[in-house]
């Protein structure tokens, strides 16, 4: 009696550069292999990072610090100001960074998700709004959705921030405070991957 071969199954997982179906565990030897140009400029963001913004985060956290520690009428206001400070330089070398890596990405040969064509990465969003609109407005839906309700989170979790260092919510007590600030941002991860599962099962299944 011979046997049936069962064809592999294909992995749901793809690369977030070229769009190629990969393992899950294969992520970074794939992108060593396929992008070396990507990863690297990944390494020279790493070396920017370590010689420039982290030692600017370091001083912002010593000051934090220090300011804790002296326990002056300041020091509310000196703490505030390091964690803001802190958000502050990742945001600035978050914009650079990817500034740096977006023009390699772009020329990278990429396969659409939905019709397996291969293009420039330059060209692919033109071509899923030209071959494929419902994918592009499903997407744009989606992007108009989620990237103000991640501001609001940020202002939110900010803000609450403040309030609490500045000693602005009594009966508010470090339990309560981490669960206010992450509570809501746990809701909007979990948000965001509902609606990438969703949108991956009703448009990319041909992938």
């Amino acid at each position: 009696m011979t046997g049936v071969s069962v064809p592999p199954k294909k992995s749901r997982y793809h690369c977030d550069i070229c769009g190629e179906r990969i393992g899950a565990m294969s992520e970074r030897e794939h992108k060593m292999t396929a992008h070396p140009e990507v990863m690297a400029v990944q390494r020279a963001n790493r070396r920017l990072y370590l010689i420039r913004y982290f030692p600017v985060m370091s001083v912002a956290i010593v000051f934090a610090g220090v300011s804790v520690l002296l326990h002056q009428w300041w020091a509310r206001f000196g703490l505030l100001a390091g964690i803001y400070a802190m958000f502050g330089i990742l945001l600035l070398f978050g914009v650079r960074a990817w500034r740096r890596e977006k023009p390699v990405r772009l020329g990278v040969d990429a396969r659409c998700l939905v019709c397996s064509a291969r293009m420039a990465g330059r060209d692919l969003e033109q071509h899923i709004s030209t071959a494929h609109p419902d994918v592009a407005s499903a997407s744009k839906r989606s992007g108009w959705l989620m990237t103000p309700a991640l501001l609001c989170l940020l202002v939110y979790m900010l803000g609450l921030m403040g309030l609490w260092v500045l000693d602005l919510l009594p009966g508010i007590g470090p339990p309560i405070f981490v669960l206010l600030i992450f509570g809501p941002a746990y809701g909007w991860a979990a948000i965001v991957a509902v609606v990438g599962v969703v949108l991956g099962r009703r448009y990319l299944k041909q992938a």
